[in-house]
């Protein structure tokens, strides 16, 4: 399971693994997709946010 923080604060999403590069966020059941490259987590689309004209992308820092 990986945890996900949508902000500093925020109380973190726990994420299951569901297929590949993605897994789903177990609240909402909404994907979340990472880019990897080289078996390095780069950015993460997370489609809960990805609603209504957001973008739902996130960069790794």
């Amino acid at each position: 399971m990986i945890r996900l923080r949508s902000q500093a604060s925020a109380l973190p999403f726990n994420l299951i693994h569901w297929n590949g590069d993605v897994f789903t966020e177990d609240s909402y059941n909404t994907a979340v997709d990472f880019t990897v490259i080289d078996g390095v987590p780069m950015t993460v689309r997370v489609a809960m946010v990805d609603l209504k004209g957001r973008n739902g992308t996130c960069a790794r820092v």
